[in-house]
């Protein structure tokens, strides 16, 4: 490994062998033997990308499916809290009723224990529901507040429904009383005490920044596994170097034909699926003459068909003589149960092509 490198996003020098490189799939999602590293990006470009990996693992779909495959830990192997990222929530669990949605809290997306949390569910003129926790040291002019910061106005609020425990019923009671006076108040039967099953409606958001997070993996794992000795300084990458640092539109990237390549898992003509009997992640890449397309499919597994997503890294617009190439990792979950003696690993994949 040479001493220095120069950096594909600020093309500032840097010495590759200090620090272990980027992971292209994120750590987050486990520590798995034999992982792909990119060496291509200085620490400093690194840590400025650090906030769309952030979103990806925790505010996306992915942030739940994390918990299915049991790769929700940190490095002590302890289970990891759900967290916001920059500015953006974490996924949020509601029990739907016919007239406001519930906020509850805990792990329902695992099958997990659950309960409802002290909350105001405001139900407005425009069909959005909007939630707001509520402290039993909370004053009317912080309730006031709260409702300000949300943008709500009394005329915007079709109805209002609140909950919380019977020790802070009476509390709260006062409290929306004192908020608004003149409203007329109505009790509801109260749920009785134990375990319900309901269902739960899970909603997550995320913006651009995930769209980058997964271009960056495609493209990062393109420059570690491409036979072309491409290092991604090339003009040609400079619009997704550009799109993984500064972001932009989307779609350029995401919406193009996909390739014609044949995994071995996924839907069926049928409506079945093929299913591996292990939790996942896939990485696979189509040189051909015309592009480069790289899919990445995110947690799958026993429970779950994939949903891939394909990146455009490379548009080649004029017909260029090189042979199509194609290749692929599976980032596996180790299970026991099926005799493996690792946690987590890589492995290469074969790949077919659709005619």
């Amino acid at each position: 490994m040479p001493s220095s490198e120069q950096c594909i996003y600020c093309g500032n020098t840097f010495n590759p062998t200090r620090g272990e490189g980027d992971h292209v799939l994120p750590r987050g999602f486990g520590d798995f033997s034999g992982a792909i590293m990119f060496r291509g990006a200085c620490s400093r470009c690194n840590n400025r990308l650090s906030p769309l990996e952030e979103e990806l693992l925790r505010t996306a779909p992915e942030a739940i499916l994390r918990r299915f495959a049991g790769a929700a830990t940190n490095r002590r192997g302890k289970p990891v809290s759900w967290q916001a990222a920059s500015g953006i929530p974490a996924p949020r669990f509601v029990v739907k009723h016919a007239d406001h949605d519930e906020l509850i809290e805990g792990d329902p997306a695992v099958g997990g224990q659950s309960r409802s949390v002290d909350h105001l569910a405001v139900a407005l003129k425009d069909g959005r529901n909007v939630h707001i926790r509520l402290v039993r040291s909370m004053s009317a002019d912080a309730l006031r507040r709260k409702l300000l910061q949300q943008g709500i106005a009394d005329g915007d609020i079709a109805h209002i429904c609140w909950h919380a425990d019977d020790e802070n019923a009476d509390a709260f009671t006062a409290l929306l009383k004192e908020v608004w006076p003149s409203h007329r108040h109505e009790e509801r039967p109260v749920t009785e005490a134990g375990m319900h099953r309901v269902p739960v409606r899970i909603e997550c958001r995320f913006t651009v920044r995930y769209y980058r997070a997964i271009a960056k993996i495609a493209f990062h794992y393109f420059l570690a596994n491409s036979r072309c000795d491409f290092t991604g300084h090339e003009g040609c990458f400079k619009p997704i170097r550009s799109f993984i640092m500064d972001g932009g539109e989307h779609e350029p990237y995401f919406e193009n034909q996909k390739p014609k390549i044949m995994m071995p898992v996924g839907k069926l003509p049928d409506g079945t699926a093929l299913l591996p009997a292990r939790w996942m992640h896939k990485l696979c890449c189509v040189e051909s003459p015309q592009s480069v397309v790289v899919g990445v499919y995110t947690l799958f597994g026993p429970e779950r068909p994939p949903s891939p997503h394909f990146v455009t890294v490379l548009h080649r617009p004029g017909l260029v003589l090189v042979p199509e190439h194609r290749y692929g990792h599976a980032y596996i979950y180790g299970n026991p149960a099926l005799g493996d003696d690792r946690d987590a690993f890589v492995e290469p994949v074969q790949m077919g092509r659709i005619r």
